[in-house]
C-alpha cells in the first residue's frame, strides 16, 4: 500500500504540529479503512502544499474514487478549530516494494 499525506504549509505551523497532524492523518485513514500498516511492505509519502494547492488536491481527493481521511484541528494550540490540516489518501493498495 503507498499512503500520500499532504498538509496544508499555508497554516505556518510548528514542525511538531505538522508532525502531529500528518500522523493523524495517517492513523484516521487506517482506521477508516480498516487496513493493517506493514512498514516492511508498506510506504507513506509526505508532501506541503500551498493554500490553493492544498483545496485544489483535497477536491479531487475526496469528490474521487480514492480511500482517504481529512486532519481537522481541535482548535487548542497553533490553527482554529475546524482547520484541515492534513489529508491522506490511498494511492494505491498494491503492496509498495511491488508497485512498478
Amino acid at each position: 500500500m503507498k499512503i500520500k499525506v499532504y498538509y496544508n504549509s499555508s497554516l505556518n505551523m510548528s514542525k511538531g504540529k505538522i508532525s502531529s497532524q500528518v500522523a493523524h492523518a495517517c492513523m484516521g485513514l487506517i482506521n477508516e479503512t480498516g487496513s493493517i500498516y506493514d512498514p516492511e511492505a508498506d510506504a507513506v509519502v509526505v508532501l506541503k502544499l500551498s493554500r490553493n494547492k492544498f483545496n485544489e488536491m483535497l477536491d479531487n481527493i475526496v469528490n474521487g474514487d480514492y480511500d482517504s481521511y481529512v486532519q481537522k484541528d481541535i482548535g487548542k494550540t497553533e490553527v482554529n478549530a475546524g482547520e484541515a490540516t492534513a489529508f491522506a489518501y490511498v494511492e494505491s493498495w498494491i503492496p509498495y516494494g511491488e508497485i512498478e
